[in-house]
């Protein structure tokens, strides 16, 4: 059995909807621009992408934590109650910020 592919992350990247498990995965925009129809994921997860008029599926997390390393915490890792509300609340202020930012640069383009 092969291990997974792990990529760092660099440069900007696409999100993309899998048809095979409908999730949106982050894939990078210059895998994207050589226009194959398959594509690796940050993640690892080869993405067989889905119509780009369907709507975004969920994020994938394995792409969302590797966009955000610093705030996935460790498996294993007991938080109080408080400090986990506030982790999570940070996470979703910074994946909002970076959507919004996507967003505008797909209607910039």
């Amino acid at each position: 059995m092969s291990a997974p592919v792990t990529r760092s992350v660099r440069g900007a990247q696409v999100l993309i909807t899998s048809a095979v498990d409908g999730l949106a995965h982050d894939i990078e925009e210059s895998e994207v621009l050589v226009g194959h129809g398959r594509y690796v994921a940050m993640c690892g997860a080869v993405v067989l992408s889905a119509s780009l008029a369907a709507p975004t599926g969920r994020v994938c997390r394995p792409c969302a934590a590797l966009r955000c390393p610093d705030l996935s915490e460790e498996v294993g890792e007991r938080r109080p109650a408080r400090a986990a509300r506030r982790a999570q609340s940070r996470w979703l202020a910074v994946c909002s910020v970076i959507m919004r930012g996507t967003l505008r640069h797909q209607a910039v383009a």
